[in-house]
């Protein structure tokens, strides 16, 4: 069933056989068992400390437990040992972007848990706000509705917990997503110059070097040169080498430390030179698959950008030095500067290659950066469970409430309320508190999203709000509501006045 919903999604899992152990089901009903236990424990062990005069009165609210008489001491604990963390991840000196997302993770939990515990102080006033709009369309409906919201603010934030932490996983996901998306675009608007670029048909494999020649022979065209890459032997360890053209490739790409290369020269990343202490004007050896050795001298020191998804190597040489020393001849991409040129005088030179496609800067930027949605569309569709589940919860507490307010609903029967009246009373309380455990989740999750992208700042991942996407979940959150209403509302609607005044 997961898969087929991936399939409809555009993302096609890899079809294996379904492998059904004994294993799986022992695993998953022990997890199930202790999982359930561990959950009604605390309401169990609350349920015994109620006295029987107070249980056997209608209506009658349980006294807070003593983890609910200290509920705010506790949120206050825990929030400023996780802005503790956060911070010491954020902002701690010596540690690398690795290292601030392990601290960023127990920091995160714990901010869950805080914000869990505070929820209960938070929902009187959000479920005021967000119950105006349903006090004024749906009159008295609404107004009970809200205030319905309102009455009982732990057991509310509670039946929201599931839903608010469904939507923060996937509000930070589609921000941090987002985010990525235009980091990657921008790196490649940042870093191309070049107006089309020859990629292969799948986007990944490499091309044939004989198509950017063809090209470079169309009228009209004045650059049109690509990379190289291998991998090579230095410093003890297994490098990514790449080779350009050093007279074309300051015309296609921006990278300035290309202006430097040259024959016997190389230029080497920020990040190897630092791991092997190298600086410009110091020598090194490259000894290539095939066992022949380049005795190179580095020309400059690259600061290229973490989410470019060109993926230079850890060191780029000349053509020339690659043509000496290496065997791979075919290239990733190549880049064409074509001024006076048609797309299609273009894409009649590139006729004889049919597995090459030719693509505009921003088509490649697009198409470069599409990986992201594709996760993104995974973490939507566990979205959708989450919602599910988070319906079951919400069905359970609007099904208790109709019990528990029987007399209630009865009483405002006998004065007047109709059926229509009640249902819609209970499908506006199922929305508010379905709209709470949404804003609360986005919040959180713009939140994670945040620290996440300050930690990753260096890194070039830019803070970017999908505000479309954010407004979908909260529509989506709402939807949930209505259809989590349906059958509560529906048993509410269906009491008999009589019988419910009578109902003890």
């Amino acid at each position: 069933m997961l898969s087929g919903v991936f399939a409809s999604a555009g993302l096609d899992l890899p079809q294996t056989g379904t492998v059904f152990a004994a294993r799986t089901v022992i695993v998953s009903v022990l997890v199930g068992l202790v999982v359930t236990v561990a959950a009604g424990l605390g309401p169990a062990l609350r349920a015994t400390r109620v006295s029987p005069v107070t249980a056997l009165r209608e209506g009658a609210e349980v006294p807070p437990g003593r983890i609910g008489r200290h509920a705010a001491k506790i949120a206050a604990g825990v929030g400023f040992v996780a802005l503790a963390v956060l911070g010491l991840g954020l902002f701690a000196p010596g540690i690398d972007a690795e290292g601030r997302l392990a601290l960023l993770a127990p920091g995160a939990l714990l901010g869950f848990v805080a914000v869990a515990l505070v929820s209960p102080r938070l929902v009187p006033p959000l479920a005021s706000l967000l119950g105006r709009p349903a006090a004024r369309l749906a009159g008295s409906a609404g107004v009970l509705a809200r205030r319905n919201a309102m009455r009982n603010p732990g057991r509310t934030a509670a039946t929201a917990a599931a839903l608010m932490i469904g939507i923060a996983l996937v509000a930070f996901s589609a921000v941090l997503g987002n985010g990525l998306r235009e980091s990657t675009k921008g790196a490649i608007e940042d870093g191309v110059k070049a107006d089309y670029v020859l990629v292969a048909e799948d986007g990944w494999s490499e091309i044939d070097p004989k198509a950017a020649e063809a090209v470079a022979g169309a009228d009209g065209v004045e650059v049109a040169t690509g990379i190289v890459g291998d991998r090579a032997r230095a410093f003890g360890e297994t490098l990514g080498v790449d080779a350009v053209d050093p007279a074309a490739v300051t015309e296609v790409l921006s990278e300035e430390a290309y202006a430097a290369l040259a024959p016997g020269s190389a230029v080497v990343t920020q990040k190897l030179a630092g791991e092997q202490g190298l600086d410009e004007g110091d020598s090194f050896a490259l000894t290539a698959p095939g066992g022949k050795r380049l005795d190179l001298e580095v020309g400059a020191i690259s600061h290229p950008d973490r989410f470019n998804p060109l993926g230079l190597g850890d060191v780029t040489i000349a053509q020339a030095d690659y043509d000496a020393a290496f065997s791979g001849e075919r290239q990733r991409y190549a880049f064409v500067n074509a001024a006076d040129a048609s797309a299609p005088a273009l894409e009649r030179a590139l006729a004889p290659f049919a597995d090459v496609e030719l693509q505009t800067a921003a088509q490649f930027s697009t198409d470069q950066s599409a990986w992201v949605d594709q996760i993104l569309a995974i973490f939507y569709v566990l979205l959708g469970l989450a919602v599910i589940v988070s319906l079951f919860g919400i069905v359970n507490t609007l099904a208790l409430s109709v019990l528990e307010r029987t007399r209630e609903l009865g009483m405002l029967r006998a004065i007047g309320m109709t059926r229509r009246q009640v249902r819609r009373m209970v499908r506006h309380e199922s929305v508010v508190t379905a709209l709470i455990g949404a804003t609360l989740g986005i919040g959180v999750g713009l939140f994670l999203a945040a620290l996440a992208t300050t930690a990753l700042s260096d890194e070039g991942l830019r803070f970017a709000v999908p505000v479309g996407s954010l407004v979908a979940f909260s529509v989506v959150a709402a939807l949930a509501g209505v259809l989590a209403a349906i059958g509560p509302a529906r048993r509410a609607a269906r009491l008999d006045p009589l019988s419910a005044l009578q109902y003890e």
